[in-house]
């Protein structure tokens, strides 16, 4: 039903009551229903209070058992991310695989394949699956929050004489809607029944449990826990419902999708079963055929009478022929119809008067003909064709625009919705195009402001944003934790994801986390302490691209941007070496890039008072020497000051009439002055 159309035929909810043994799925969820066997709500509330309060996927916190079925159980929760965004119902449904389950497998599959199944089915009748997978050991499968009834309640609740046509009529063209589109996309749900219905409360129907049964083995459901008042062999679909076909065996189709819609419709126009609750193959043999629903006019009684024939071949199994039936016009004929045809009398009665208003008659039948032509095109328009003219409908034309887009309103919000389906399922890109999804909502809602669908659709929308942000977020703090600065040619670094999450959410401020903070502040000082030069200029643009702007960093990174130019040459200088290239050194850059590691080196050379001190500070120059030239112009000054300070210990041992030692000193200094001059000879020559 379309949002502008919807008719409230829900009514207070009423005491259920117990439902035949037949009707009973086998490996269905039930929501809320009193017919579930007592060993089966027993071991409900046992997983119940393991679960309890219990936080999926660090997101999902259960909140209280909703339904049970044969081999999953339904739990309210509440999504604690919508809930920090500040979103007044962050509550969705999420469906458990049982603990007797966890040790078969194929229960698991069933799960995952019932979640993918109904994540193909975007359609606003049809229940949305945001999430599904694993945690700690448990299945589960995320759907959006359903508040309201089930048909089956909604029946009940309205015996003994059924709902009106009208309301009726406003649930079952929702209905067909999303079977429609289900059956386009290859899907039957081989188990449509009251009870796998929900009406919310703002009147708008959604089906669940779409799509399992179609991929069980319907023969034998291995899975579904044992009923007592089971008594059919057929498992995967609720009997009572079941086609003729169906209950022999037959593989499902479309046909009987529409059976079970003709029973589902006879049901909420009486409030009775059309066949006292008794399986399609037990009615033929008994003979039952359905009378005619009290609220279902005589003319559109016909079709569905045939929707609920035994013999396939007798049967309407055409979807578009019973809607059109229920819904097509007998005595209404259009405005322009109307006026043409008075017109028509117009002209009969002017043709006696005077030949002035025949022919004025005759213009204005033109007139009505035209646009009666003009208007019917509209209609018959695609919204591709239709969107594009919106703003170009004369006022003046009979057809009303607001009435066209109340007509067009399915199509046109189907329409959007596969082009952000496309958006959201582009293989392409790495990420969504989430701002050209939020442009087509933006230019659907400026058409549909009120619509209830295309909130679901954009609330579905920004959750993935969100969940996508946030994993892009994950993955960054990760890698900064773990100090993985590198860049990686299959994109997994940490400047790739950066710009990943730019891509998905332009405005977005990251901030590095207490530990990644540390272990950059780690790195750095470690790289500066050893002279790395490599490792110095991968520290600078992952401060300059992560680190900006944070406090604890801003001296350490004004300092080495200081020395950026410097240390890119030497850390290119070195990686030339590494490779076994020829490389010149790059002295000016060295002089500056060195300048205050040497300086320091002096200032310490001349405050020592050893010489033990000493020779320890000439072995850690000699191994610096290693790196560097001879005639580099600081390790030349560090070597005069480090032969300079040998001397004055030299000096101050032949004072103190200690030869022998003040000799061993001299030769150091000889030694270091040696060096000196030759690297001097070197750099002038």
């Amino acid at each position: 039903m379309d949002d502008a159309n919807k008719d409230q035929a829900a009514s207070p909810n009423t005491k259920a009551e117990n439902k035949t043994a037949s009707s009973t799925a086998s490996d269905k969820t039930v929501v809320n229903n009193t017919e579930t066997a007592t060993s089966k709500k027993t071991n409900a509330r046992s997983n119940k209070e393991q679960v309890i309060n219990r936080v999926i996927k660090k997101r999902y916190q259960i909140e209280d058992l909703v339904g049970h079925g044969g081999m999953c159980d339904v739990y309210r929760a509440k999504d604690l991310l919508l809930e920090a965004a500040g979103d007044s119902q962050p509550y969705v449904a999420i469906k458990l695989l049982q603990k007797e389950f966890h040790d078969q497998p194929d229960a698991a599959r069933i799960l995952i394949r019932e979640a993918r199944k109904t994540q193909r089915l975007s359609h606003p009748n049809i229940i949305r699956v945001h999430d599904f997978g694993v945690d700690q050991e448990d299945y589960y499968l995320v759907m959006e929050w359903l508040d309201g009834q089930t048909l089956d309640e909604v029946i009940k609740s309205h015996r003994p004489n059924g709902l009106t046509f009208k309301s009726s009529l406003a649930l079952l063209t929702q209905l067909t809607s999303a079977l429609r589109y289900a059956h386009q996309n290859g899907v039957v749900h081989a188990d449509l029944k009251p009870g796998n219905i929900m009406l919310s409360r703002d009147g708008t129907i959604k089906i669940f449990d779409f799509g399992v049964s179609r991929a069980l083995n319907l023969n034998a459901d291995q899975y579904a826990a044992d009923k007592p008042e089971e008594t059919s062999p057929v498992s995967g679909f609720t009997p009572t419902y079941a086609s003729p076909e169906l209950l022999d065996g037959a593989a499902p189709s479309i046909a009987d999708d529409v059976f079970a819609f003709s029973c589902i419709a006879y049901e909420l126009l009486s409030s009775k079963h059309p066949f006292n609750r008794k399986t399609a193959n037990q009615a033929a043999k008994e003979n039952i055929t359905p009378s005619k629903p009290k609220h279902a006019p005589l003319l559109r009684w016909g079709k569905l009478k045939r929707g609920l024939n035994f013999n396939l071949k007798q049967r309407v199994t055409d979807l578009d022929q019973i809607e059109k039936s229920l819904t097509q016009s007998f005595l209404k004929p259009s405005l322009s119809v109307i006026a043409i045809v008075g017109v028509a009398g117009a002209l009969s009665y002017g043709f006696q008067q005077m030949d002035g208003q025949l022919k004025h008659s005759q213009q204005e039948l033109s007139r009505l003909q035209r646009e009666n032509s003009a208007n019917q095109d509209l209609v018959s328009l695609s919204p591709q064709q239709f969107l594009p003219m919106l703003n170009t409908i004369p006022a003046k034309q009979h057809v009303p625009k607001q009435a066209l887009l109340r007509d067009k309103q399915r199509l046109v919000i189907d329409f959007y919705e596969k082009q952000i389906d496309d958006l959201l399922n582009n293989r392409q890109n790495a990420y969504p195009d989430y701002y050209a999804i939020q442009s087509l909502l933006q230019e659907v809602n400026r058409i549909y402001p009120d619509s209830y669908s295309l909130a679901l659709i954009a609330e579905d929308v920004n959750q993935g944003w969100m969940g996508t942000v946030e994993a892009l977020v994950q993955r960054l703090d990760l890698h900064l934790e773990q100090g993985r600065y590198q860049h990686s040619e299959d994109g997994d670094d940490v400047y790739t994801i950066y710009q990943d999450l730019l891509q998905v959410r332009t405005d977005y401020q990251f901030a590095p986390n207490e530990k990644s903070e540390q272990v950059f502040t780690q790195l750095f000082d470690k790289a500066a302490d050893q002279l790395d030069v490599v490792a110095l200029a991968q520290m600078i643009e992952t401060g300059e691209t992560f680190f900006a702007n944070s406090e604890q960093q801003q001296e350490r990174i004004a300092r080495a941007l200081e020395l950026k130019t410097a240390i890119a040459a030497m850390a290119s200088y070195k990686q030339a070496i590494a490779d076994e290239q020829e490389a010149e050194f790059p002295y000016q850059a060295a002089e500056v890039f060195y300048q205050n590691h040497f300086s320091q080196l002096q200032e310490r050379i001349n405050g020592l008072t050893r010489v033990k001190t000493l020779d320890k500070m000439a072995k850690e120059v000699d191994s610096m020497a290693k790196d560097l030239p001879d005639d580099f112009s600081h390790l030349i000054e560090t070597r005069q000051t480090m032969a300079n300070k040998y001397l004055r210990f030299s000096d101050y041992l032949l004072k103190k009439r200690r030869t022998k030692e003040a000799g061993a000193v001299m030769k150091k200094a000889q030694d270091l002055m040696t060096k000196v001059q030759d690297a001097r000879v070197a750099d002038n020559a």
